[in-house]
């Protein structure tokens, strides 16, 4: 269910059509927490090998990456 709630929320892609490029503090708060959850991704043995902005989702607390239908197994070529 709350990922379903996250789905509801903008991904990064509509806010970047809306408003454009991140910037400055706002630029640095967002790749330092998507490297985070995807770090977090990665220690679970998950490769991810479809991050977009479609499928980041801006959130009070940071971005959250979502979609993983058909990830790799840690072994595959990135």
């Amino acid at each position: 269910m709350a990922g379903h709630r996250l789905r509801r929320r903008p991904h990064l892609g509509r806010h970047l059509t809306a408003h454009g490029p991140l910037a400055g503090g706002t630029l640095y708060a967002f790749a330092t927490g998507t490297a985070q959850a995807l770090a977090v991704i990665h220690e679970a043995g998950v490769v991810h090998r479809d991050v977009k902005p479609q499928n980041v989702v801006l959130t009070p607390a940071g971005p959250r990456v979502l979609d993983f239908e058909s990830p790799a197994p840690p072994t595959a070529p990135v």
